[in-house]
């Protein structure tokens, strides 16, 4: 049995409001991912551009910034346990 995909033109508009509301929670995301900024900091200038209607479709300040604290404290090397910190000359 063989499968055909079949792409034809779209014909209608973009969303535009979920598009700048993906477009802002990905420049946030990114910014936590390069700097060390608090999530306010990220969260405030991104979300003044955008329409009410772009606003609606963003999660919640509280998630939004969680989310952010998430992605920030990735920078950050994993200890796992204490026994991995090992301090020069003590052993």
């Amino acid at each position: 049995m063989v499968s055909v995909l079949t792409f034809r033109a779209h014909n209608h508009e973009g969303n535009t409001d979920l598009i700048n509301a993906e477009k802002a929670k990905c420049v946030m995301k990114n910014t936590a991912k390069q700097n060390y900024n608090l999530p306010s900091q990220m969260f405030a200038p991104n979300m003044i551009p955008l329409s009410n209607e772009s606003k609606q479709l963003i999660p919640k300040e509280d998630s939004t910034k969680r989310c952010l604290r998430c992605v920030s404290s990735n920078i950050y090397p994993k200890i796992s346990k204490n026994d991995d910190i090992v301090l020069e000359g003590t052993k």
